[in-house]
């Protein structure tokens, strides 16, 4: 494998990615189509309006994408060096291809003999050991914003790093009290293992990251906190609930492990926190939390459907175990949550819910497609092993679902279109003969999705495609257009 090209997969399934993908969006007579004209000057062998790329030893994972002031892709993930995992940030253009004005010569503090990134890509080590890509986000000014994990054996800790446009570190971001570099800022936390899963920015350049964490011995918790524009803990988050006054909040719902996920900034600055409580007998519920502006719990946010502590609950959606994958804020303050179901039987299902804006189970949620009345929806019935991997807000109020589902020995990418009621979109039902949901075949071998976002009109979906010759993932991408 030749490192930092764009690498080809022989793809015969990739058929599947010409027919018509009916999903109504904005005011458009068209319909939203794999974009064939998307990374068509990289001059590889992927298929029209696929682009993939190889930048490591072995695999190659994206796990977060946003969109630049200008247009400009952002994905951040993780790559092999050969010794370990190293955090990587890819620049493209709105075409699908590597940005040239990006990185090529900024590799921060790489392992002595490793292999210099292509225009268009970064990468940063935080130490020895892995580091792993977690989210990423966007300011006013362009400058992007990472959350990373770094794993030291037993324990994890979070670092979040701001880049220029042009992909240098930030010299005006954090390294001050923290003794990492400049640009990067180590995020504090109660004393133990700490793993960011999401973040995303105020518009007062305030930083907002979720996860989860584990003392020694000890269970894990929710964890928020916030940085300052310039990366110091925001000593004022959570106060007075949070003694220690270094801009974090932890919280639990009883005996048992927490998680998060994904996170939310409310139009009024309330945090919306989604992840999942996994008792003491193993079983796991979906468990959402929701705090003011300024970190403390919101006690007014529903419960009336679960079990309820200060500002947090937990529910649940199916006779199994249940993970929450994603969330999203309509317009009117109700919440969208995507989430999987492992059923006693070992199968999976994807679940669609809303809540109200207080909280509650929105139980006119969905509707007959499912023959479902209780406020939960399946956007891909049928489908005993699905997973969700996001769900997206169009300018139109639809719902774009994205996951993967294993089609025989292989993984493909499924989707499908809903009203902003949790009703199928009849649009997409005409053009797939009936059938809520469509899936894509992206290679000859596994295609996973893990992150969309909406630029205009256009759906950016990553991911990673597997190749059957030798197994590698690498990092992939195309684009939804209205056509």
């Amino acid at each position: 494998m030749t490192h930092g090209e764009i690498r080809a997969v022989a793809a015969p399934a990739l058929t599947t990615l010409f027919l018509m993908l009916s999903v109504g969006i904005g005011h458009s007579e068209g319909s939203l189509q794999i974009d064939p004209t998307f990374g068509e000057n990289n001059n590889d062998d992927m298929s029209a309006g696929v682009v993939s790329i190889s930048l490591g030893y072995g695999n190659d994972y994206a796990t977060d994408v946003a969109i630049s002031p200008d247009g400009k892709i952002l994905v951040v993930g993780h790559i092999s060096n050969g010794q370990s995992n190293d955090l990587i940030v890819l620049s493209y253009t709105e075409d699908g291809v590597l940005d040239r004005d990006f990185g090529g010569t900024v590799d921060d503090a790489m392992p002595k003999g490793a292999v210099r990134m292509p225009k268009g890509a970064v990468r940063l080590s935080h130490g020895e050991a892995n580091d792993f890509g977690a989210a990423i986000a966007v300011d006013a000014d362009g400058k992007m914003v990472v959350a990373a994990n770094h794993d030291e054996g037993p324990g994890s800790r979070v670092f979040v790093s701001r880049r220029q446009p042009g992909g240098m570190l930030d010299p005006s971001f954090g390294g001050t009290d923290d003794s990492i570099g400049s640009g990067i800022a180590a995020v504090p936390v109660a004393n133990g293992a700490y793993t960011a899963r999401d973040l995303a920015m105020q518009p007062d350049g305030k930083i907002i990251v979720v996860g989860d964490s584990e003392t020694a011995g000890g269970p894990s918790k929710i964890a928020v906190t916030r940085l300052t524009s310039d990366g110091s803990p925001d000593v004022t988050f959570g106060s007075p609930v949070n003694a220690s006054r270094q801009g974090f909040v932890l919280t639990a719902l009883g005996e048992g492990d927490h998680r998060a996920e994904a996170l939310v900034v409310q139009d009024d600055g309330k945090i919306v926190v989604v992840g999942h409580h996994v008792a003491k007998d193993g079983s796991s519920d979906v468990l959402v939390a929701r705090y003011d502006a300024s970190g403390l719990p919101d006690a007014s946010f529903g419960g009336n459907d679960g079990t309820a502590s200060d500002g947090a609950f937990s529910m649940s959606l199916s006779d199994g175990n249940d993970v929450p994958r994603d969330l999203a804020l309509q317009a009117d303050g109700r919440i969208i949550l995507l989430a999987d179901s492992l059923a006693p039987d070992g199968s999976t299902s994807v679940t669609g819910l809303r809540l109200t804006a207080d909280g509650d189970l929105d139980r006119t949620f969905g509707g007959a497609e499912d023959s479902r009345s209780d406020g939960l929806m399946m956007p891909f019935p049928g489908l005993e092993k699905a997973a969700g991997s996001t769900i997206t807000l169009l300018p139109d109020g639809k719902l774009m679902i994205v996951g993967t589902y294993r089609n025989g020995n292989q993984r493909e990418i499924v989707l499908g279109s809903y009203e902003a009621d949790g009703t199928v979109s009849q649009t997409f039902l005409e053009a797939n003969a009936g059938r809520p949901y469509r899936s894509l075949s992206l290679s000859d071998g596994d295609d996973l999705a893990a992150a969309a976002a909406i630029h205009g009109d256009e759906v950016i979906v990553v991911g990673g495609v597997t190749s059957a010759a030798n197994g590698a993932i690498n990092v992939a991408l195309f684009r939804l257009k209205a056509q």
